[in-house]
This record gives structure tokens, C-alpha cells and sequence, in this order.
């Protein structure tokens, strides 16, 4: 049987259709037909279908161009939309429940608009001064940025507001610090404070230790505790008491630290859990314990059960966000604590920054979304 020899293919036919192979075909400047592909009104309409069909039919793909494309908009001062928006998340926090029911709404929330996500793993700021961004945040790629809290997302975004081209870039941020010419998207965390003393108010709980935290959100949390203890006619300074936690007591990566491994007795991880003891112990009249967040008061279960004291029936507690569980005998989550809508401010932020992205929207906006206080079986009335 014959043989077929191998069809040759000439180097003009592998190569892309490009935008002067059109004009010659078409007759026309290859300025015309750019600004045809680009739906410019200013073209003569019957000649721009021409050109567009033109162009369909010789196989012309604009991805093949997208530089170039990209390099001549920019010189007239327009955008190129891309469909892809950056998400700043701190290094680690991905694996934390926390941050993935925000990174689950971001994602759900892109996809229905068909846009790409690329996720930059922010470090945190005592291992760097300095953050050097990806090559892809300098090209013009990106059409948005969204960033959420972290120790170290603060530094690039400072560093973003120093680059000339991510300077004019739509920012949104979700559950962060207010910051200049970037919208926000909250959890309502003073309502969701504030049902929480009620509740524990109204079990008859009047002495509180809370665990110290810093910045803007532990300030207004503090304050509406403060706020609500007037409101009884009660004294913060009497009955609330503030005690300061080891860092490692916020972080869910490290919930269950192996404290053997611990060889330093002055370690703060080794020795807290007997400055918490003894202060309770100094401070009888205490009832009731309130985390930073659910991390916090899961430790606190923890040291206390270690130490014989029952939950609830002789120390109440309860958490915040509720991502992380305290779990009973049959695997049924106890602690009570503050639900904030993590997946939905995601699924909100991306569709404020589309909004900013395609529409144009430069105004600030911020939104805050409602938690709800979600009861368990780690409060009870407090022991008479």
C-alpha cells in the first residue's frame, strides 16, 4: 500500500491572523480596523461589520494581540477589561475556617460573573518589611483588587497605594480597618457584641472577663459592652474585667498547640493558662467569660475543664464568629457565640468591586451585614 507523505504546512499559515493582514484584506488602515475590533461609534457602522466579519472569517484572535492591544489603550488613556480581580489573603489563613467561608462567597460570587481569581499569599509583617508584589499586579492584568484582615495585608496595602498603575485599580475590602478611597464590607460585630451581653445579662451574669485585643473593631466591641453595662446600672470597671491573651490564643492554626513539645516554662503558651486560673480565682464574683473570637474562648474551655471547672454550670463562655466549634461527648457543637455572614460579605465585596470595576462607581461605599447571635450549651444562669 502507497504511502501519504506528510502534508506540508508553510510558516505563513501557522502564523496569527494579525490586525494588518486584515486591513490589506479589507482595504482599509490598520487604525480603522483597530478601532473597528474595538466597537468604536466613530467608524462607519456598514464598515465596521465588514471588518468584523472580515476578521471572524480569516480566524483572527484578539488574544494573540492582547499585548499590543493593551500597550496602544493605555497610550489613549483607556482600560482593557480583563475579568480578573486579585484577592490578598495572609499566608496560611486559607486552611483556617475563618477565611475559607469568605474565600467560598468570593468564589461563587466571581464565577457567576465569568471572572478569573488570583490569590496573593500576603507574609506576615514581623517576617518582612517589605513586600515585593507578583510581576502579574505591574501588567495591567488585574481589574480589582480585594483584600481581607491579616497581620501583614496592611503593608501591601500600602505598598499598592505607592504604584502608579494599582493606585487607579477599584479596591474593595472585606472585614478590615477603614482605609482612604477603598470600600468596605463589614459584619455588623457591635450588634452581634451587644447581643451578647444582653444574653448573658439576662441569664443574671453581672461580672465579665474579656480577653484583650487592639485595634478599631476591639475598641468599639469594648465600648458597646461598656455602653450596656451602664444601661444596667452597672460599673465597667467593677464588672468588667480585661485580661490580655498570648497571640497564639487567636490564631485557629495553632488551636491545638502540643504544649510538651514546649520546653521553656516561662513560655506565655505554658504559663497563661495558670495566670487565667488565678485570676479567676482572685476574682470569684466572675461568671462569665467572653472570647475575641471563637478561638479564644475554645482555649479558655479548655483550661478550665483541665482544671475540674464545669461549662456552663459553674463558668459561662462563649466565642465570636462561629467558625470553630467546642464539641460535647456526642460531637454537638456547645458554645454560644456571634454568627457573622462570612460567606455572604464575600459574595457582597465581589459585587461592589465589579460594580466599581464595570460601571465605573469611584464613590465610597460601605456595607454592613447583620450576624445573629446563635444560642448554645456553653451559657447557663450562673451558680447561686
Amino acid at each position: 500500500m502507497k504511502m501519504s507523505r506528510p502534508r506540508k504546512y508553510s510558516q505563513a499559515a501557522q502564523r496569527p491572523v494579525t490586525i494588518r493582514d486584515i486591513a490589506e484584506r479589507c482595504g482599509v488602515g490598520t487604525s480603522t480596523v483597530s478601532r473597528s475590533l474595538l466597537n468604536d461609534p466613530h467608524v462607519n457602522a456598514a464598515t465596521r461589520e465588514r471588518i468584523l466579519a472580515i476578521a471572524t472569517e480569516m480566524g483572527y484572535d484578539p488574544s494573540h494581540n492582547e499585548a499590543a492591544r493593551r500597550l496602544s489603550l493605555r497610550r489613549h488613556g483607556l482600560a482593557l477589561l480583563n475579568h480578573t480581580v486579585a484577592l490578598l489573603i495572609p499566608a496560611e489563613t486559607y486552611k483556617v475556617k475563618y477565611y475559607s467561608l469568605l474565600f467560598h462567597g468570593v468564589i461563587e460570587e466571581l464565577t457567576r460573573y465569568n471572572y478569573t481569581l488570583i490569590t496573593m499569599l500576603v507574609p506576615r509583617i514581623w517576617e518582612c518589611t517589605h513586600v515585593e508584589l507578583p510581576p502579574v499586579f505591574n501588567r495591567s492584568d488585574i481589574d480589582g483588587i480585594l483584600w481581607c484582615p491579616g497581620v501583614g495585608n496592611e503593608l501591601v496595602y500600602d505598598e499598592l497605594q505607592h504604584n502608579p498603575i494599582l493606585k487607579r485599580c477599584p479596591t474593595v475590602g472585606m472585614l478590615v480597618k477603614e482605609a482612604p478611597d477603598c470600600s468596605m464590607v463589614y459584619g455588623d460585630e457591635v450588634n452581634g457584641q451587644q447581643m451578647l451581653i444582653r444574653h448573658l445579662l439576662e441569664l443574671g451574669h453581672r461580672y465579665f472577663l474579656y480577653f484583650k485585643g487592639h485595634g478599631i473593631s476591639y475598641d468599639r466591641r469594648v465600648a458597646i459592652i461598656e455602653r450596656i453595662l451602664r444601661e444596667h446600672e452597672l460599673d465597667p470597671k467593677n464588672h468588667l474585667h480585661l485580661l490580655a491573651c498570648p497571640r497564639n490564643w487567636l490564631d485557629p492554626r495553632l488551636l491545638y498547640p502540643d504544649i510538651n513539645q514546649v520546653t521553656d516554662p516561662e513560655h506565655e503558651d505554658v504559663r497563661f493558662p495558670a495566670v487565667l486560673l488565678q485570676y479567676l480565682a482572685d476574682h470569684p464574683q466572675i461568671t462569665a467569660i467572653m472570647g475575641l473570637n471563637d478561638v479564644t474562648a475554645i482555649h479558655a474551655c479548655f483550661t478550665l475543664r483541665h482544671a475540674g471547672i464545669r461549662i456552663p454550670e459553674e463558668m459561662s463562655i462563649v466565642g465570636f464568629d462561629d467558625t470553630d466549634p467546642i464539641l460535647d461527648t456526642q460531637g454537638r457543637n456547645i458554645l454560644t457565640t456571634v454568627r457573622l455572614p462570612l460567606e455572604e460579605i464575600g459574595r457582597e465585596a465581589v459585587r461592589m468591586l465589579i460594580g466599581r470595576i464595570e460601571a465605573g462607581q469611584t464613590e465610597r461605599s460601605d456595607i454592613t451585614l447583620p450576624g445573629g447571635l446563635v444560642i448554645r450549651r456553653s451559657t447557663a444562669p450562673p451558680a447561686r
